[in-house]
């Protein structure tokens, strides 16, 4: 199962660094949908998915 607070984390954290390489990997976009899967998305979870462009 998948630690969704330090996983998400991962995600703002290294898209402070190098937002082009979090933004453009499709291994963002599958980590964003297994943090979703493992249970509802929160808020939280909601509105940096919008603005790294992983939600439609």
């Amino acid at each position: 199962m998948i630690d969704t607070a330090r996983a998400w984390q991962a995600l703002l954290d290294a898209d402070s660094t190098a937002p082009a390489e979090v933004r453009n990997r499709p291994v963002a976009r599958t980590l964003l949908i297994e943090i979703i899967r493992s249970g509802p998305a929160a808020a939280d979870v909601a509105r940096p998915a919008i603005t790294l462009g992983l939600t439609r």
